[in-house]
């Protein structure tokens, strides 16, 4: 069941909501203040990587891939990237890798 986050344009409260699918439509509306002014927000991610070999490890030890899917999804939902985003990514392709992520 996929999981959206929107931010209300009127409190700054962010709430989730669960739909059954995809496709359902979603018409949020704000817990707090019960407006209807919401904006899709693109959520923190979470992922474990494998310890096998093969293409996929080889593509998440490559520097240029670090972020590659973050950008393709900011893009894809046509979300300017905060700045600290763009300076994590840009630091892990310099070899700086985020605490707690350990390639």
């Amino acid at each position: 069941m996929p999981t959206y986050e929107y931010r209300c344009q009127s409190c700054n409260v962010k709430s989730s909501f669960f739909v059954r699918s995809m496709r359902q439509k979603l018409s949020p509306s704000c817990p707090e203040c019960q407006s209807s002014d919401m904006e899709r927000v693109i959520s923190p991610v979470s992922f474990k990587m494998s310890s096998g070999t093969g293409a996929q490890s080889d593509y998440y030890r490559d520097s240029s891939s670090i972020g590659r899917n973050v950008e393709r999804s900011y893009k894809k939902f046509g979300v300017d990237m905060p700045e600290s985003v763009r300076k994590t990514i840009d630091d892990a392709r310099r070899g700086k890798m985020p605490k707690g992520l350990d390639l």
